[in-house]
C-alpha cells in the first residue's frame, strides 16, 4: 500500500527529522555541507503543511475500508508537530558550525498542527472514532499534545473501547487477520465492516506504550499493571527468550461465541514472531521500569515536558506613527510615540516583505530546490525581531497590511483584530523571550477630515497603557525598550557570501523613485534609497512589486464638471478601461446626466386642487387604515 500512497514518505520524513536532531544533539554529525542543510530545511517545508493534506495514516491502509480512501489523520498531523518544534533553530552541524546551518521553522505553521489535533482529538480520523495509535502521540515518543486533560481523554477513550485481553485494537471494526476477513482481496465493503465488530484483533504492543507512559508520568501502579498483563501474552522462545506476537485473534470455530459474550473467547497468536516493533519497545520498557535507563536518555530533546504548566506571557506592543503629523496628534492627547523615522537604524517592514523573504529560504540550485513556498506569515512569526546583514528588523501583523486585505481600513476592525492577536500570542506563545508586536498608526486611523485621531484607536492604545487588553498582559513601550527581552530570528540566508542571490534577475534590481510603495514606509524612503546596500535595493524592489497599481485614469478635477454620482471614477472611464483589455475601441460618449435634469422637479401632487372624486377615493382609503 505504501507505493500507492505518500503516507510512507510522509513518515519516514517525520522520522528522519526527529531522527537528525537526536543525533545532532547527541554530538553526532552526519551532515557536512550546506546542500545537505538546504535538503533537510526543504524536508520541512515538505511536512509543514501535514494539518491540511490527507494521507493513509500510520497504517497506511486510509479509512477503515482500505479502499485507498486518504483522509486527514490525527496520528501524522502530531507527528509532524514534534518534528517540527524538535527541528526549530537546530544547528546541523553541531559545534561546528553556525548561524547558516540553522533550521528554521515558522512557530505559525506549528501552531495550525497543534489547533488542527486539539480540535480531532481523541477521534483519530473522519472513519476512525478512536485509534490505538494515538498513544504515540500523547506520550513517548512524539508527546505532541500538551493539554493535559486531552491527553487523560485520549487515554481513557483507548483503555475503554480499544483494550481487551491480549492487547488493544488497532481500531474499531478493524478486519485485518480476523476469520471473517477475506484474503483474497485487500478492500472492504462499507456493509461488511459490521462483521469484524467484536472480532477485532489485539495487539500487544499498545501495552508496551502504557508501561512507557507510566514510567514517564511516575504513575508506579500503571507499570505493574501493565507488565503483569503483557507477561501473560508474550510467548517463550529458545532459550527462554519471551517473544511479543504480532497479534492475537479469534479462532474461525468460536465466532459465533466471541459475537455473543466479547472478551470471552481464547484467542491464538498470528502474524510476525516476534514483532520487531512490539519487541523494541517491550525491550524498552523493561529497561525503563527496572532502572536501567532514565528518560532524559530516551528523550534527550525534553519532549516529556511538553504537558508542564508554561509561564504567563506578557506582549510587548510598540506603537509607532507613519509620520510625525500624527505624532503630534497623538501627543495632544497625551500618548507619546515614536515615528517610524524615529527608531532608525531599526527597520519596520510590512508582514508581506517578510513572506516574499523566506521565500529565499533553502533555495539551491545544485540539487534543484526551490526553498519555502510563498505563504502569509502568521501573527507569530511577525512578532519576532529579525536581524539580517546586521540590521534589526520589525514586520507589522498581516491585519494591519492594507495591500493584504481591504478590511484593514476599518478602524474598529483594526482594533477588533488587534484584541483577538493579543490573546493568541498570549495562549500560543513558546518561545523564549517575549513578543513583540508592532502596532503602526497610518493615516488611515484618522477621522475624516484628517484633523484627530479615530476615537477607537486612540480607546484603545489607552487600554493598552493600563497594562490589560482583552484578558490579555500586555507592556506598551517604544521599541529599544525591548531589544534584551524579545526574541531575535538570524536570516543569514540573505548574507552577501551566501550562493542564493536576492535577484534572481539583475533588471530586479532597478527601481522607480516615482513609484508608490503604499502603506506607513513612505516615509522612511529618502533614508533608504541613500544607501547603495544590496538588501535595500531588494526590499524596495519587493515594495514596488506588491504596492497597489491603479490602472484607471486619473481624476477629473474640473470645478465645471458636474457629475451625478460622487464615484471615484465615471463609469465612462471604467468601460473605457475595459473595452481597452479586450481590445475594442469605443468612441468617446458623455455618460453623464446634464445637470437641468436634476433642477427640474416634477409637480407635486396638490389633493386640494384635485377632482372630487379623487378626494372622495383618499378619504375612503384613509378610514380603512386608520379607523
Amino acid at each position: 500500500m505504501r507505493s500507492r500512497s505518500n503516507s510512507g514518505v510522509r513518515l519516514d520524513g517525520y522520522a528522519r527529522l526527529v531522527q537528525q536532531t537526536i543525533l545532532c544533539y547527541q554530538g553526532l554529525r552526519i551532515i557536512f555541507t550546506l546542500d545537505e542543510v538546504a535538503f533537510i530545511q526543504n524536508l520541512v517545508f515538505y511536512i509543514e503543511a501535514a494539518y491540511k493534506v490527507a494521507d493513509y495514516g500510520m497504517w497506511e491502509r486510509g479509512d477503515k475500508t482500505n479502499q485507498g480512501i486518504p483522509e486527514l489523520n490525527a496520528s501524522s498531523v502530531g507527528m509532524a508537530k514534534a518534528a517540527l518544534e524538535a527541528i526549530d533553530e537546530l544547528d546541523l552541524f553541531g559545534a561546528h558550525g553556525g548561524r547558516k546551518s540553522v533550521i528554521h521553522v515558522l512557530p505559525d505553521d506549528v501552531e495550525h498542527c497543534q489547533s488542527i489535533l486539539f480540535s480531532m482529538l481523541p477521534r483519530a480520523s473522519t472513519s476512525k472514532e478512536i485509534d490505538a495509535g494515538l498513544l504515540s502521540i500523547i506520550s513517548f515518543p512524539a508527546f505532541a499534545v500538551e493539554d493535559v486533560n486531552l491527553v487523560n481523554v485520549t487515554k481513557n477513550e483507548i483503555i475503554s473501547k480499544l483494550q481487551g485481553r491480549y492487547g488493544c485494537c488497532r481500531f474499531l471494526r478493524d478486519g485485518y487477520k480476523t476469520p471473517r476477513e477475506d484474503p483474497n482481496r485487500l478492500h472492504y465493503d462499507p456493509a461488511e465492516l459490521k462483521l469484524f465488530e467484536n472480532i477485532e484483533c489485539e495487539w500487544p504492543v499498545f501495552w508496551t506504550y502504557f508501561i512507557i507512559d507510566g514510567v514517564f508520568t511516575g504513575d508506579a501502579v500503571q507499570v505493574q499493571e501493565y507488565r503483569e498483563a503483557l507477561e501473560g501474552v508474550l510467548i517463550r522462545g529458545k532459550n527462554g527468550i519471551r517473544l511479543v506476537p504480532e497479534l492475537y485473534a479469534i479462532p474461525p470455530n468460536k465466532v459465533d461465541e466471541e459475537y455473543k459474550n466479547p472478551h470471552t473467547v481464547d484467542r491464538v497468536p498470528l502474524g510476525k514472531l516476534p514483532h520487531l516493533w512490539g519487541q523494541s519497545l517491550y525491550i524498552l520498557s523493561s529497561l525503563l521500569a527496572e532502572g536501567f535507563l532514565a528518560t532524559g536518555e530516551i528523550d534527550p530533546l525534553n519532549r516529556r515536558f511538553s504537558t508542564s504548566v508554561k509561564p504567563d506571557v506578557v506582549v510587548q506592543v510598540t506603537v509607532l506613527a507613519e509620520n510625525n503629523h500624527i505624532k503630534d496628534l497623538l501627543r495632544k492627547h497625551g500618548v507619546n510615540v515614536q515615528s517610524i523615522a524615529d527608531i532608525h537604524p531599526i527597520r519596520v517592514q510590512p508582514g508581506r516583505i517578510l513572506s516574499h523573504i523566506y521565500a529565499k529560504l533553502g533555495r539551491n540550485k545544485n540539487m534543484k530546490l526551490s526553498g519555502r513556498p510563498y505563504r502569509h506569515i502568521g501573527v507569530l512569526g511577525t512578532s519576532k525581531l529579525y536581524v539580517i546583514r546586521n540590521q534589526i528588523f520589525t514586520f507589522t501583523p498581516q491585519f494591519t497590511d492594507q495591500h493584504h486585505f481591504y478590511l484593514a481600513l476599518d478602524n474598529e476592525m483594526i482594533v477588533e483584530m488587534l484584541r483577538i492577536e493579543l490573546a493568541y500570542l498570549c495562549t500560543c506563545w513558546r518561545m523564549t523571550g517575549r513578543p513583540t508586536l508592532t502596532f503602526p498608526i497610518t493615516h488611515t486611523m484618522l477621522t475624516n477630515d484628517g484633523s484627530d485621531i479615530h476615537s477607537a484607536v486612540l480607546s484603545t492604545i489607552r487600554k493598552l497603557e493600563d497594562g490589560y487588553f482583552g484578558g490579555a498582559r500586555v507592556k506598551l513601550g517604544s521599541l529599544s525598550e525591548f531589544l534584551t527581552t524579545s526574541f531575535y530570528t538570524y536570516l543569514t540566508f540573505l548574507d552577501p557570501d551566501c550562493d542564493e542571490k536576492l535577484f534572481d534577475d539583475a533588471s530586479e534590481g532597478s527601481f522607480s523613485p516615482d513609484s508608490d510603495l503604499g502603506g506607513y514606509l513612505e516615509d522612511t524612503y529618502n533614508q533608504v534609497t541613500e544607501s547603495e546596500d544590496e538588501l535595500d535595493q531588494y526590499i524596495n524592489h519587493l515594495l514596488q512589486s506588491t504596492s497597489l497599481k491603479c490602472y484607471l485614469p486619473p481624476l477629473c478635477k474640473k470645478t465645471e464638471d458636474s457629475h451625478v454620482f460622487s464615484a471615484i471614477h465615471s463609469t465612462r472611464d471604467i468601460l473605457s478601461v475595459m473595452a481597452k483589455a479586450k481590445g475594442l475601441e469605443i468612441p468617446f460618449v458623455p455618460m453623464t446626466l446634464p445637470t437641468k435634469v436634476l433642477s427640474a422637479h416634477r409637480k407635486s401632487l396638490n389633493l386640494v386642487d384635485s377632482p372630487q372624486p379623487l378626494l372622495k377615493k383618499v378619504k375612503y382609503l384613509e378610514s380603512l387604515f386608520f379607523f
